[in-house]
């Protein structure tokens, strides 16, 4: 799998950005329902010359496969008076625990990207049902695109949640925390069976995590920053994610990788405040792939937990404070091919500590890093 696996990463990303960019050219194919902030709400609006104002109602005049197209502007809650009760606001669900609903395969984009397209959830912060700014319940459904996404401002402790939709794409969207209220998630990916994806967005300041993706289904996870979670910036569950090209600093930890039969490669680790990588799976049901990473300037690098396994291979270990592969797995544990900072291979400044005779090896674990290189990649 190593040895396949830039290769892999190459043509994933090239298939994925191609298919970003062609879901714009399927547009003729189907209905398009408009929302616009000087539409107004009622059971005909849609057309382009009649948009809607909330992007609920929007999705619900909308038929399965139609594209919902959102202009510039604020939605949500508009008026900071509390509630989702006033004209053109989203149609909260407090029974579905969801502020916008997506319960049918819809194509939900922006106009003119997440920059300027704002969903805004602080109302109504005395109802605790409502725990998710966006919730998707539908197979198929496309939240954003490449340039096409949304910003959520002071969302609930979800701010996107896919919770078992199949085959679901999440792209292009920013999600800020602000406040103590935001002690959830960014973006919760449980998905059904099936690939989905989730690239390009940005999450920051959450408390429990940036990112979590979840199961059963495997999620091509792609593109993504995470930055200043007082926890976590990503976490995964499940099996078989495909993680590449993401970045994570200034959280507790930056990744998170609790999947088996995953491959991680290609993402940056930096200025995490304790590691840059924590493994936690279960080994006994299989093994995380870490390859070509970047894991730098954190409180330590890599930790394996008890029971977890890896392959770590082919990665940048350096300039950690203390253990480049803090290994606690009571496992051997193949971390050959890395840079660890000096030509030398692991060990005092300005290398990090890995592997025997550097007390990074608890209860019986064993950590083999040689043969190493010698310069990063």
């Amino acid at each position: 799998m190593s040895s396949e696996s830039p290769l892999r990463a190459l043509l994933l990303l090239t298939f994925t950005w191609l298919a970003l960019e062609s879901q714009d050219s399927r547009a003729d194919d189907v209905s398009t329902v408009w929302v616009a902030a000087n539409g107004t709400d009622d059971p005909a609006c849609g057309a382009k010359s009649r948009p809607c104002r909330s992007i609920s109602a929007g999705i619900a005049n909308a038929s399965r496969g139609d594209k919902v197209m959102v202009g510039p502007g604020k939605y949500g809650e508009l008026n900071f008076d509390g509630d989702f009760t006033d004209p053109g606001e989203e149609q909260a669900d407090p029974d579905s625990g969801c502020i916008i609903c997506i319960q049918k395969s819809v194509r939900l984009l922006s106009t003119d990207g997440a920059d300027v397209t704002v969903i805004e959830s602080l109302g109504d912060l005395s109802d605790p049902r409502l725990t998710n700014t966006v919730l998707i319940t539908a197979d198929g459904a496309v939240f954003g695109s490449y340039r096409r996404g949304f910003t959520f401002v002071n969302p609930k402790p979800t701010a996107l949640r896919v919770r078992g939709a199949a085959k679901v794409s999440i792209v292009g969207n920013v999600a800020v925390a602000g406040g103590a209220s935001q002690s959830g998630v960014g973006f919760e990916i449980d998905p059904g069976p099936g690939t989905s994806l989730v690239a390009d967005n940005v999450a920051s300041h959450f408390v429990a995590a940036n990112f979590f993706i979840g199961g059963p289904g495997q999620v091509h996870f792609i593109g993504n920053t995470a930055v200043r979670g007082s926890g976590n910036g990503f976490a995964f569950g499940g099996r078989g994610h495909f993680v590449a090209r993401n970045s994570a600093a200034n959280n507790i930890t930056g990744f998170v990788v609790g999947c088996t039969a995953c491959v991680v490669t290609g993402n940056v680790s930096s200025a995490n405040l304790a590691f840059g990588m924590q493994i936690a799976n279960d080994g006994s049901q299989g093994l995380a792939a870490l390859q070509r990473n970047t894991i730098v300037g954190n409180a330590a690098g890599i930790q394996v937990r008890l029971e977890a396994d890896a392959r770590i291979n082919n990665n940048d270990i350096y300039g950690n404070e203390m253990c480049g592969v803090r290994n606690e797995s009571a496992r051997v544990i193949d971390a050959t091919g890395n840079y660890w900072g000096a030509a030398t291979g692991p060990g005092p400044d300005p290398a990090d500590q890995a592997g025997p005779g550097s007390a990074c090896d608890f209860a019986g674990s064993v950590t083999i890093v040689a043969p190493f290189r010698s310069a990063p990649k």
